[in-house]
C-alpha cells in the first residue's frame, strides 16, 4: 500500500508519505539495503527539514547494521552539520561518537560526545553518554579527564546500570596513584552494591591489594584467598 502510495503519479506530499512509510515497513520487516535505498530517495527528494533529519538518522542506523561505516557516519554528519536544531540531533551525535570510537577516531569521538554534553544536558542517556566519554579519554591516555567522566557518572546516576562499572574503574585508578583511602571507599561502596559474581572477584582482589598498599597484611592476606 505505500508503495502505490509513492508512485510517480501521486501529488508530491503523497508520495513522499508513502515513500517514508515504504522505507518504515522495510527497516521493520528486516529489508535493511532495501530500506536504504527508500530513506535515500526520501532524503534526495524531501524539502521538509524535520522529514530530512529523521531520514538521515534512521538511514545512518541502517547504514551501520549493513557495517557500510563511512556512508553511516555521512549520514549522521548529515543530522549534524544540516540540523543542528533537530529533535534528532543528540541521537546523531551519541551514534557518530559511538561509531567513530569503534573506528579509533577517538579525539573526533571525544569532540562529540563533549559537545553533547554540554549541548544538551537533560538527554535521557546522559549516563550512558559520560560512560562513553569516560572510555572514549581512556583511550586517548586522558586519566584526569576519563576518572571526571566516571565520576559525574557516579554522583549524578547512583541508579546507572553503569554506576558499578565506573566505580570500579575509579577505584582501580586511586590505587595505581596511591589514593588507598580513596581507592577503598570506591571499593567497598562498589561492593555494597551485590555486584555480580565477576566484578565482585575483581573487586574483592583489588581490595586485598588496597590492604596491602597500606600495609594491612593480615587483611590483605584473607582477602588474596577468597
Amino acid at each position: 500500500l505505500f508503495a502505490q502510495l509513492a508512485d510517480q503519479g501521486r501529488a508530491a506530499d503523497k508520495q513522499m508519505a508513502g515513500l517514508a512509510g515504504l522505507g518504515w515497513s522495510q527497516y521493520k520487516a528486516g529489508q535493511l539495503e532495501q530500506a536504504a535505498a527508500t530513506f535515500g530517495q526520501v532524503l534526495a527528494k524531501s524539502p521538509d527539514a524535520a522529514l530530512a533529519a529523521e531520514t538521515a538518522l534512521v538511514r545512518g542506523q541502517i547504514l551501520q547494521k549493513l557495517e557500510q561505516s563511512d556512508d553511516a557516519l555521512a549520514m549522521f554528519d548529515v543530522v549534524i552539520q544540516r540540523h543542528p536544531a533537530s529533535r534528532e540531533m543528540p541521537q546523531a551525535l551519541l551514534a557518530a561518537a559511538r561509531l567513530r570510537h569503534r573506528l579509533q577516531q577517538n579525539e573526533r569521538a571525544a569532540e562529540l560526545l563533549q559537545r553533547l554534553v554540554k549541548e544538551f544536558p537533560k538527554f535521557p542517556e546522559m549516563d550512558s553518554v559520560l560512560y562513553d566519554w569516560g572510555w572514549v579519554l581512556a583511550d586517548q591516555a586522558k586519566s584526569p579527564e576519563s576518572s571526571a567522566a566516571f565520576e559525574r557518572l557516579r554522583k549524578d546516576y547512583p541508579k546507572s546500570r553503569y554506576w558499578l562499572d565506573a566505580t570500579f574503574r575509579l577505584a582501580q585508578r586511586a590505587f595505581a596513584e596511591k589514593q588507598f583511602a580513596r581507592a577503598r571507599e570506591l571499593a567497598q561502596a562498589a561492593l555494597a552494591r551485590e555486584p555480580d559474581p565477576t566484578l565482585r572477584e575483581n573487586l574483592l582482589f583489588l581490595a586485598a591489594q588496597i590492604a596491602a598498599g597500606e600495609e594491612r597484611w593480615q587483611e590483605a592476606h584473607a582477602g588474596f584467598e577468597l
